[in-house]
């Protein structure tokens, strides 16, 4: 898995997120049609929260809307009152997974 960040400011961090079928991880889960665990994009929330702020996070809602297969994402990662909200969307901004985090 790859998580690269592509914008940042005070408020809000961009990242592409990609991962391939062959990644351990994902070709363990649900073998012959592997798909991203939640726990994996939480992960990259949780990362990119602490970009903004270093300091602890609580995960308040973790949703996911479709499947993630293997291939490239967007995930955005913006800071709001009192937390941050984090969204995983495919090529055609389509929410894939959206996370809510507080302080």
């Amino acid at each position: 898995m790859d998580l690269t960040i592509t914008a940042a400011s005070p408020s809000q961090v961009t990242a592409r997120l990609s991962f391939s079928a062959h990644d351990p991880w994902v070709r363990e889960h649900f073998p012959g049609s592997p798909l991203l665990p939640g726990s994996l994009v939480l992960a990259a929330v949780l990362h990119l929260a602490e970009h903004l702020a270093a300091q602890t996070w609580t995960v308040r809602r973790l949703r996911c809307h479709a499947p993630v297969p293997p291939g490239s994402y967007r995930l955005c990662v913006t800071q709001q009152q009192g937390g941050v909200r984090g969204m995983l969307v495919d090529g055609q901004d389509t929410p894939l997974v959206s996370a809510e985090l507080v302080q």
